[in-house]
């Protein structure tokens, strides 16, 4: 690989889950602003008709945040004494940057001095210097750009997207030149890249802080990833995987849907919702009784009994060795009962 490639988690060093757990905040909370998207990647779940991505996706109402919705989440987590997220992402199932009002949304954050990084995760293809300028103005910490090939072509067979590669590029190299303290971080994943690493690097990396090449990895039900003759032996950052009995995402994340609904991991699923902000403030939906019962179940290997973890692999995929939970369950159980006890 070349020494111009990142490894490694670009979140940076992170502590071992079992010393610190139960967290008064989440490490990291997922903004999903928007369910829309102008690409439909194969390897993605937008790839496949609406009907068939799970009951969530179908029946939900709103497809994007209201502004004080937003507003009531970032003032939610300002209720916890000397809250501070390590990340504040905005991400999810669509293009963040199809959403009018994410720049305010960044500059709410930004000035309440919730997190210690905001970012945002896009394909890039709308970004335009105005657009930009707006963005990195409001205070974005870090843009993870992903790219879906390395030529219109490859972008037309990946994505069903017609682009102008080479404006992609000048784009992208405007926010670079123009961001002051924004990271721009850009990946491109191992089966879109294919063997074309050199020209990846020579392409980008002078209008980025970081490169990565990340694998592949099924994240979606309903997407055949058997197509792409594909195996995955690493995680998406590199790590050899290593299966667990214990998901870790429920006791360090959150993520948060269009409509306020909230959940304990990044699968979407009923299975997986522990409350909703419009009706409870975020403490309350972290401290409650919904995650408390999922993270029980995780930690007395009982995960089976929740609908939505009995086929998910997801988490093999995306954690770093840090994350693993499965030889302290006895002693994070007790303190989990412990805190939940204190609290109720």
């Amino acid at each position: 690989m070349s020494e111009n490639l990142f490894t490694g988690n670009i979140s940076g060093k992170r502590h071992k889950l079992s010393e610190v757990v139960p967290l008064r905040v989440p490490y990291s909370i997922g903004i999903w602003p928007i369910y829309a998207c102008n690409f439909r990647c194969t390897y993605c779940m937008m790839s496949i008709p609406e009907n068939k991505r799970g009951r969530y996706y179908q029946n939900l109402g709103k497809r994007k945040m209201e502004l004080t919705l937003f507003k009531k989440i970032i003032d939610d987590i300002k209720l916890h004494q000397n809250a501070h997220l390590k990340t504040l992402d905005f991400a999810g199932m669509g293009e963040p940057l199809l959403h009018p009002e994410l720049p305010s949304m960044i500059a709410y954050a930004k000035n309440a001095g919730i997190a210690d990084c905001i970012s945002v995760y896009t394909n890039a293809s709308l970004l335009r210097p105005k657009l930009s300028e707006r963005i990195t103005n409001a205070g974005l910490d870090r843009i993870r750009i992903s790219l879906q090939g390395l030529d219109a072509s490859a972008y037309a067979s990946t994505s069903s997207a017609k682009i102008d590669f080479l404006e992609l590029k000048k784009n992208i190299k405007y926010l670079f030149n123009h961001k002051k303290h924004t990271k721009v971080y850009i990946k491109i994943i191992d089966i879109s890249c294919n063997g074309r690493e050199d020209e990846f690097v020579r392409h980008f990396s002078d209008m980025a802080d970081d490169l990565a090449i990340e694998h592949l990895e099924p994240l979606f039900e309903g997407v055949d990833y058997e197509k792409f003759n594909h195996l995955p032996s690493t995680t998406l950052h590199g790590y050899p995987i290593k299966k667990v009995a214990v998901c870790p995402q429920p006791f360090y994340k959150l993520v948060i849907a269009p409509n306020g609904d909230c959940f304990c991991c990044c699968v979407i699923h009923e299975d997986t919702f522990i409350g909703n902000c419009n009706e409870l403030i975020l403490k309350d939906i972290w401290n409650g009784k919904l995650l408390h019962e999922i993270r029980t179940k995780q930690l007395s290997k009982r995960k089976n009994m929740i609908n939505a973890c009995k086929k998910c692999g997801l988490y093999y995929s995306l954690m770093s060795p840090e994350d693993n939970l499965d030889d302290k369950c006895d002693d994070i159980m007790k303190r989990l009962i412990d805190t939940y006890n204190t609290i109720i």
